[in-house]
């Protein structure tokens, strides 16, 4: 008679990988919620948090004069460019409202983060978080411009001036570099880098999302059914 081995497998639970698969979950959801946390910071879903990086503007600074000087003639300029900012006021915007465009910027504390950005006064309360591009720090000033102009003009809803003030943005610049290479083109780099860096994010985000139900399902598995293991059996 002869004899034959017979692997049999059954399951049987470890405490061990339990213990470990429970660490791995715990790993991968702390990772989760601090890449949420530092993607997300600075802007409307969570207004408080930590910044990427934060910029201030001093009233009185070279700096700060240049940037409004750039702002008045940005704002004259684009309400030029774009009949569907429905803005006119005798097709220019009154110096009263650059005016106060240039004082809600002064001593405000720009926090910036991946996907959008906050502005404090120099209270530290939050004046205005939005969501977007927080990193592209050109776009997030002319997004937060078009949203105060909006206010100030009494439009039904200022969002919609803000966006068509970003798109109006980025289609000067893709036509600009569409006919000729020039500085300003450094924007458009820069605009592209500012998306990659959230298609990035985004990506990260997923996969430890994939991560972590795939490790809940592991640890369920070994709960419930316990590890696969073998064992020879003789069989005549």
């Amino acid at each position: 008679m002869k004899k034959e081995d017979i692997n049999v497998t059954y399951y049987k639970r470890s405490t061990l990988l339990i213990v470990w698969s429970i660490i791995e979950l715990l790993f991968l959801v702390f990772l989760f919620l601090t890449s949420y946390l530092f993607l997300f910071s600075c802007s409307k879903i969570i207004p408080r948090g930590p910044p990427s990086f934060q910029l201030k503007i001093q009233s009185d600074s070279i700096f700060a004069k240049n940037t409004f000087q750039l702002i008045q003639q940005g704002l004259k300029f684009a309400t030029y460019l774009s009949n569907d900012l429905n803005i006119y006021i005798n097709k220019t915007i009154p110096e009263t409202y650059l005016q106060r465009l240039d004082s809600s910027y002064d001593n405000n504390l720009y926090q910036f983060n991946v996907f959008g950005f906050c502005r404090r006064n120099e209270f530290a309360n939050v004046k205005n978080c939005y969501n977007g591009e927080g990193i592209n720090v050109v776009t997030s000033f002319i997004q937060d411009l078009g949203m105060q102009l909006g206010n100030l003009t009494s439009q039904s809803d200022p969002k919609t001036v803000s966006a068509k003030l970003v798109t109006l943005f980025y289609d000067i610049i893709n036509h600009v570099c569409s006919k000729e290479k020039s500085e300003v083109c450094v924007l458009r780099t820069y605009n592209c880098v500012a998306k990659a860096v959230q298609y990035v994010g985004i990506l990260t985000l997923v996969s430890l999302g994939i991560a972590i139900l795939a490790s809940l399902v592991e640890l369920v598995c070994y709960c419930i059914r316990g590890v696969p293991m073998n064992r020879a059996a003789l069989a005549n």
